[in-house]
């Protein structure tokens, strides 16, 4: 067993959770990547990979959000050239059956990187009782484009199990596994099969590619749901409609049926309602689903012009609101205002002062972490539209100010201004 840690990236996902868990139980050392890991990984940041890779001994990938995505492949090559100039020769990929920017992705890895691994999956049956397609389910329908297709879904468990015996077993390296479960399936063999695991109905809700696309929109961007609905065109178009023999190649067994599937996660409860989710009806009106083959439901990645913005908000709020609070005399001279050093103004300067550094902060988190935008933007967009209406109010009730004020009530409006118009300007990827 090597001492040297195995790198899993999107460690939190669904196969990379099971990978992770399925080392680990046999006592190897784990190193969890993602962009909130002890050591963070960013696909976007190559400033963060070295760092990762050190003294790694094997790298599962698992790629965010898409190699159809733009610049995907000109990353996975520059990642692929790190791995080659670490060292690193034991490498696990993941990748799609069926999706021609995946059969790029494999061609550039393994020019690169001669000796890894590919696992070429099939549709993930974790797709139905993980994320917004359990939601689905549970109101008893499988809204999905495609029409009649077939598709050899594959229990994610088989796939975990082939990759780490790729990651700690000598004899898989360059091998290309195509996965896929035991059998063809319609999406209304599937609904029939939940229905009976849940015990309740569950129909198959036939809806066109243009449907899909308005709701992929509508829940994560344009941009986003032009390359899911192709990748969908392409992959439901019958090209993947046949059985391989790639887990039973890889591990000497073969692998879950998708009935068994269905009633193992029904017994671990799955479908289970909680308190959060809606009675099941069967009649409901059919909802597209927004999730396809992902590890994870999306988040807004911010763009760079969207950190340059919001960074600037927040540098603005931390250091006018840090002025304020230290030398509040000081600042307020500079409006042509003079104070005197009475404790009770000063504590009532200092303190929303404090309040407006620590909201810069926030804003500055924004920029750090992708999750955290949403609600850094919000803060922005309070704190300076806030200001400029407070401004604005004094203009009308106590008269117009000096221009000291009016250049910091045209400052506020632009920030606010330039936070809200960079909405959207972003791209969505799975949440690691």
């Amino acid at each position: 067993m090597p001492s040297s840690p195995i790198f899993v990236t999107g460690a939190t996902g669904k196969t990379g959770s099971r990978i992770t868990s399925r080392l680990k139980a046999r006592g190897y050392d784990v190193r969890e990547g993602s962009r909130s890991g002890v050591i963070p990984f960013d696909w976007d940041q190559p400033a963060t990979w070295p760092a990762a890779l050190a003294r790694v001994s094997a790298v599962y990938i698992c790629f965010q959000p898409d190699y159809a995505f733009p610049g995907a492949l000109d990353t996975l090559a520059a990642f692929a050239q790190a791995l080659a100039g670490a060292g690193i020769d034991r490498i696990v990929m993941l990748t799609g059956r069926g999706e021609p920017a995946a059969l790029k992705a494999e061609a550039i890895m393994r020019r690169i990187c001669p000796s890894a691994t590919i696992l070429r999956s099939a549709w993930f049956a974790q797709n139905f009782s993980e994320g917004s397609l359990r939601d689905a389910v549970m109101s008893g329908m499988v809204p999905m484009p495609g029409g009649d297709i077939r598709e050899p879904v594959i229990d994610v468990e088989d796939l975990a199990d082939v990759a780490v015996a790729a990651l700690i077993e000598d004899h898989h390296a360059s091998q290309i596994y195509e996965l896929t479960g035991p059998r063809l399936l319609g999406f209304d063999e599937i609904a029939a099969i939940l229905g009976d695991a849940i015990g309740h109905p569950v129909r198959h809700v036939a809806i066109t590619f243009e449907a899909f696309h308005a709701e992929l929109e509508r829940a994560a961007g344009r941009t986003f749901a032009d390359i899911v609905t192709e990748i969908a065109r392409e992959t439901f178009d019958g090209r993947n409609a046949h059985v391989t023999g790639g887990v039973e190649r890889a591990l000497g067994r073969p692998p879950c049926d998708f009935t068994d599937f269905a009633k193992r996660e029904a017994e671990a409860g799955a479908w289970r309602e909680t308190q959060a989710d809606p009675a099941p009806d069967p009649a409901a009106s059919p909802t597209p689903t927004s999730h396809l083959m992902t590890e994870k439901d999306t988040t807004m990645t911010p763009s760079l012009y969207q950190k340059v913005i919001l960074g600037l908000g927040g540098v603005t709020a931390l250091v006018i609101g840090a002025a304020i609070t230290l030398f509040p005399a000081e600042f307020y001279a500079s409006y042509g205002i003079t104070l005197d050093a009475e404790p009770n103004l000063m504590s009532e300067l200092r303190a929303p002062g404090a309040n407006l550094a620590a909201l810069g902060g926030l804003m500055l988190g924004g920029v750090a972490r992708a999750r955290w935008f949403a609600a850094a933007r919000m803060i922005a967009l309070t704190v300076f539209f806030a200001f400029a209406a407070g401004r604005l109010v004094s203009w009308v009730l106590d008269g117009m100010p000096d221009s000291n004020v009016l250049i910091a009530l045209g400052i506020e409006l632009a920030i606010g201004v330039m936070v809200m118009a960079a909405a959207g300007r972003g791209r969505h990827r799975p949440v690691q």
